[in-house]
């Protein structure tokens, strides 16, 4: 179901953090918009029943302004924030936690050598241990990070770093107990998905699987890091719909729950002026995607930025900007928001 939001959209239209936090609310954090030049520390809560944007205010020890950070669920009312970069191009490497019962933000004590300060990583809990991977660091984001270590949260004590697999733009997610990541890398025309599992017992990486999903024209391509989304847009050379209507853009959207990695890949059919949305489930054993959910055709308009899912993976919310041209009349909002939210049930 397409609805559109409303009240005080969330600035930050590429590289903020944004997840589902239970109680039919999502939150976003920080994020830039290229059209004015800014990066933002704001913390907005979409109400997903009244389809309602409302800004937060917060207290306390409030982060830097920054982009490409990481924003991970903890406790159920926390969410540990971590790296990122701002406007200067200063890569952070501070840990900050949002408490989102009272709204304040609280930077705990922390112990040993923290990592390098980056941004486009990834970030995900496991054993009461909040592991950062990979990442850039570096001028024009071209040094990719090729380690991983972990944040004890029993103790707030760092681990070592650790050697890995070089990753940006990734995501990552944990499945019985074991960490899986996924990246995606262009390579004659074609995307190819790279699926390791992190053995950090082990300190050990184990690729499983490539699998190539489809041509794409390399000047249309547009890779945002989420934390706990992935959004990649890319124009498909031979993608059609089921009755054979071609589709000229198409945006795939990572996230992932209980029930491990999901994918949603929305296709905008230019003809009829209508997306379509698939859904699919990675299934580890056999390494393919296999549908959920049902197939939807909504109204196109959008450009799909995040996406953020329940932690039963019965219910997901992707959330967009207008494609359209923002008005140049006076008094006149000229940037870009998170107006579109489409709901998918699985």
């Amino acid at each position: 179901m397409l609805l559109t939001t409303a009240a005080q959209h969330h600035e930050g239209v590429i590289c903020a953090a944004v997840l589902y936090t239970g109680s039919s609310e999502i939150y976003a954090f920080g994020g830039s918009e290229p059209r004015l030049g800014a990066v933002f520390n704001t913390v907005s809560r979409l109400n997903l029943e009244t389809q309602t944007w409302e800004l937060v205010e917060n207290f306390g020890e409030i982060p830097g302004v920054r982009e490409g950070h990481t924003a991970t669920l903890w406790q159920g009312h926390k969410v540990l924030v971590f790296g990122g970069t701002n406007e200067h191009g200063k890569y952070w490497s501070d840990l900050i936690v949002f408490d989102i019962d009272t709204a304040r933000w609280e930077k705990p004590r922390l112990h040993g050598e923290h990592p390098q300060g980056r941004a486009r990583h990834s970030a995900v809990i496991c054993e009461e241990k909040l592991f950062i991977i990979g990442g850039v660091n570096g001028s024009n984001s071209e040094h990719v990070l090729e380690d991983f270590c972990y944040l004890d949260l029993k103790t707030w004590e760092w681990s070592p770093v650790s050697k890995c697999v070089p990753c940006s733009n990734h995501i990552s997610w944990v499945h019985e107990g074991e960490i899986w990541c996924l990246k995606l890398s262009a390579r004659e025309a074609k995307y190819t998905e790279h699926i390791w599992m992190l053995d950090w017992r082990q300190a050990a990486v184990r690729i499983l699987e490539e699998t190539n999903t489809g041509s794409s024209h390399a000047e249309s391509q547009t890779t945002l890091s989420l934390g706990s989304a992935t959004s990649t847009e890319r124009a498909c050379e031979s993608s059609a719909t089921a009755d054979g209507a071609p589709l000229s853009i198409t945006t795939s959207l990572y996230a992932h729950s209980s029930e491990g990695l999901f994918r949603f890949v929305v296709g905008h059919i230019d003809e009829r002026d209508l997306a379509t949305v698939r859904s699919s489930l990675l299934n580890l054993n056999d390494m393919e995607w296999k549908d959920v959910g049902e197939y939807q055709e909504v109204q196109s308009g959008y450009r799909w930025r995040y996406c953020a899912m329940s932690p039963s993976g019965t219910e997901a919310w992707l959330l967009g900007s207008s494609m359209e041209s923002p008005s140049q009349d006076e008094g006149a909002d000229v940037h870009e928001m998170l107006k579109g939210l489409l709901h998918v049930r699985l």
